[in-house]
């Protein structure tokens, strides 16, 4: 990948290449979410620089972001989102979008959010069963 960007900047690369190594570069520009899977899946990175960029995620950007934005009753959304919502498919809709960002599990950041939703977020139409014990199937 860093001879392909030495030949981007010095100009002899050709038309298909220029508007990959744009977008590239708009990619690696962005929010660390982002950056991290441009490093590892199109720049092949080492492992070592990639879970660097991740490790920032749960600190920068959207990751963080969205992290700051739970409640301290351990949920996300709630009453706003729509009737009924009380915010269990809000937060687990939230949850996915964390992993899918790519937010470090075992991150402080991470371990806080979970701990407020294992502390608090029951299901009240399941007899207030924990948010984590989910539905079994029969």
């Amino acid at each position: 990948m860093r001879e392909f960007l030495r030949r981007y900047y010095s100009g002899v690369t050709p038309r298909f290449e220029l508007k990959r190594a744009a977008v590239l570069k708009w990619l690696l520009d962005s929010d660390p979410a982002i950056r991290w899977q441009a490093m590892r899946d199109l720049c092949h990175d080492d492992g070592a620089v990639v879970a660097a960029e991740r490790a920032r995620v749960a600190k920068e950007g959207w990751g963080a972001q969205i992290l700051a934005l739970q409640s301290p009753h351990g949920h996300w959304g709630g009453p706003l989102y729509g009737p009924g919502d009380r915010g269990w498919m809000t937060t687990t809709h939230t949850l996915v979008l964390l992993k899918d960002l790519g937010v470090d599990p075992d991150s402080k950041e991470a371990r806080k959010a979970i701990s407020r939703v294992k502390k608090h977020l029951v299901f009240r139409p399941l007899g207030d069963r924990p948010y984590f014990e989910g539905e079994k199937e029969t």
